[in-house]
């Protein structure tokens, strides 16, 4: 008896199994192992319209520019168990959708897939007053993702998601926009109690982690490395309007992440953000330029043991901040600081300005 959870999408084998195959549509409303066509928009063959768990055995190749899997249906788990969906250089791999308020989406779970060559690798849109909640995007290969403006490429996409943790996922071989610069690996707008841990983004064209609204979130042990776009590494962005991704950011922890080679480590555009933590992260620039970390705009910042190396300046604080601890190793200005409040225990080595203080009533203690 095949029970729903282990619901299967089968792939026959023709060759061998690291070919594509083509074969007939699948209905996935039965319960019996069935065999998974080529990703094909004239009809509903990869659209997920029933809970269960459903399993790749083989590759999957688009025979169109469109999306692959569509979930349509909450409680779904897609293991891809290592197998690759290929697309023809457009269109999303793996995409969940929220059509209506009166139709929310849950336990979604999309994990161990490799994702190639589409606009967008996977994407989560909820819509207002019905977020995505309680999912899991896990240990998913995701690269050669690519399209220009006005289009924007994005490897995992999440929009109006609560609850969702996107774990140990690797992007590579991101290929932005470089005139527009219009696109970022990893993005999210309207978030509540993201956990964004232990990913990895490399050789990015343009930007790497972009985070809109988002609140009680979590972002720990990610590495960004050799991205080419202005803003870098890990970028908390204020888009000025609600209806493009809002302002409000508040009560985030940043901990234990590397930016590497990046134009900057981690920065922010905007004002409306508050109560950061920053903890524990590195900042490893390239030929004394850019910005290690630029959390200007975000008032009520805690930075504690953070490291930032070669670049043009190594921290810059905004209004309010609290740095303990932090240190500024070979860069041009280790710290550049205005209103700040307790400032303790840190170290500028090997820059030819250490500490360049705009307001003398900082509190400044104990630093080398």
């Amino acid at each position: 008896m095949i029970k729903r959870e282990i619901f299967v999408l089968m792939i026959f084998i023709v060759l061998y199994s690291a070919q594509y195959v083509n074969s007939e549509n699948i209905d996935t409303n039965a319960l019996t192992s069935t065999s998974v066509t080529m990703c094909d928009p004239s009809n509903s063959n990869l659209i997920i319209n029933s809970p269960g768990t459903y399993t790749l055995i083989n590759n999957v190749l688009i025979n169109a520019s469109s999306s692959c899997f569509n979930i349509n249906a909450s409680n779904v788990v897609l293991d891809c168990q290592g197998f690759e969906i290929r697309g023809k250089g457009s269109g999303t791999g793996v995409r969940v959708l929220v059509p209506s308020i009166s139709q929310p989406r849950s336990n979604i779970v999309v994990r161990n897939c490799i994702i190639n060559n589409f606009s967008f690798g996977i994407s989560f849109s909820g819509i207002f007053n019905s977020p995505i909640t309680n999912s899991v995007i896990d240990n998913n290969l995701i690269m050669n993702i690519q399209h220009f403006y006005p289009s924007l490429p994005i490897s995992i996409g999440l929009s109006l998601v609560n609850n969702l943790n996107v774990t140990r996922n690797r992007i590579t071989k991101f290929i932005g926009d470089t005139t527009f610069h219009s696109g970022s690996a990893i993005e999210v707008c309207y978030a509540d109690r993201l956990i964004m841990d232990s990913n990895v983004i490399s050789d990015s064209m343009d930007g790497g982690f972009e985070f809109g609204q988002m609140n009680n979130s979590i972002i720990n042990n990610n590495t960004v490395m050799n991205t080419e776009g202005p803003f870098g590494g890990i970028l908390f962005y204020d888009r000025g309007s609600p209806l493009f991704c809002g302002s409000d950011m508040f009560n985030i922890t940043v901990s234990n992440n590397n930016a590497i080679n990046n134009s900057r480590g981690f920065d922010s555009v905007g004002s409306v953000k508050k109560n950061f933590l920053v903890i524990n992260n590195n900042a490893i620039g390239n030929n004394l330029t850019g910005t290690g970390f630029n959390l200007l705009s975000i008032p009520n910042v805690t930075y504690i043991n953070n490291t930032a190396t070669n670049h043009g300046t190594g921290f810059v604080f905004g209004t309010n901040t609290t740095a303990i601890n932090n240190t500024a190793i070979n860069n041009t200005i280790g710290f550049n600081m205005d209103n700040l409040g307790l400032f303790s225990g840190n170290k500028a080595y090997l820059s030819s300005t250490g500490f360049l203080v705009d307001d003398d009533t900082n509190i400044l203690e104990d630093n080398i």
